[in-house]
């Protein structure tokens, strides 16, 4: 028969805080006895790709291999393998920028592209000596050259030129092409002389050039409008230049023509009086009858006048000198 042993609860409780003290003392010596964990491992989570596990390998350039078939069956010829040259993108932009360097070298410093002689066509009174001085591009380089100021500076200097074209072409070509106005009258204002074409383009005088037989003695500028947006080198309209043809038609043969802002256009008759016929010569036959009915009425009268106006056909008057 065994006998049991009733251990008291106190007992109990007093073994179980031993035992707990003991552990707990073993646990903190083991503890700070243990060397210092490193930090814990990342937990991924899905699966990890098989190619991020393998580490890459380098490509070295692959070498391209050539044979030959021979005539023999079975035979073959096996050429030397030759690496695969690869130009990267940079490469190719060095060489092209190298290329285009020397191409602007070449091309800038060659003598081929310097300009030595300009082909002038159309000219008539102006010479091709005066053209080329005014340009003064002999000897400069073709690309340099601005085409836009040159026409500007041509037109401005010549203002007898209606039209210009220039032409470049490679390596140093130049040819200008021009188109001469042609005076019809010569209109002398206060000690100024111009020359003037049908259109009424005003232009210098040009010495060695034989001027147009037309004379025109102005007393003042003309009172002509020519618009806002009029060329600066046009000084009469065509319609007075018309205007002055028709007079001169007219007009006795070795008398030159008057100009009057006051009375328009006349002449100087060869007894000394001036005669005016205005602007307006849509009844020029009218008026010039008037005008010989007027002389004769002079010539009977005995009167030397200074002046003769038919200006207006309804009002015609003569003055008598003081």
């Amino acid at each position: 028969m065994v006998k049991t042993q009733t251990v008291p609860r106190s007992e109990n409780i007093r073994r179980r805080r031993s035992d707990n003290r003991t552990s707990t003392g073993g646990r903190q010596a083991r503890r700070r006895k243990s060397p210092a964990r490193s930090k814990p491992p990342v937990l991924v989570r899905g699966e990890i790709p098989m190619d991020s596990m393998v580490t890459p390998r380098k490509r070295g350039r692959t070498r391209r291999r050539y044979d030959i078939a021979l005539g023999i069956p079975g035979a073959e010829l096996r050429l030397p393998a030759l690496p695969a040259v690869r130009f990267g993108w940079r490469a190719v932009s060095f060489f092209l920028v190298a290329i285009l360097s020397m191409t602007l070298y070449v091309l800038w410093n060659s003598p081929l592209y310097r300009v030595e002689q300009i082909e002038i066509e159309g000219l008539q009174r102006l010479t091709h000596h005066e053209i080329s001085a005014m340009l003064g591009i002999s000897g400069e380089h073709i690309f340099a050259m601005d085409q836009g100021k040159l026409l500007a500076d041509l037109k401005t200097t010549f203002p007898e030129l209606s039209t210009v074209e220039l032409k470049v072409n490679l390596p140093a070509s130049v040819k200008i092409v021009v188109t001469e106005r042609i005076p019809v009258l010569v209109w002398y204002e206060n000690g100024r002389t111009l020359w003037v074409d049908e259109e009424g383009y005003a232009m210098p005088t040009r010495e060695g050039i034989e001027p147009p037989a037309l004379v025109i003695n102005a007393a003042g500028a003309p009172r002509i409008s020519l618009g806002e947006n009029a060329d600066p080198n046009q000084y009469l309209t065509p319609e007075f230049v018309q205007a002055v043809l028709t007079v001169r038609e007219v007009a006795p043969d070795d008398r030159p023509l008057l100009y009057s802002v006051e009375h328009g256009l006349g002449w100087k008759e060869k007894k000394g009086w001036d005669v005016f016929l205005g602007l307006d010569l849509k009844d020029i036959e009218l008026k010039l009858r008037m005008y010989d009915a007027i002389k004769k009425h002079l010539k009977n009268a005995g009167l030397k006048p200074s002046l003769v106006s038919v200006e207006m056909i309804h009002a015609p008057y003569y003055r008598l000198e003081p």
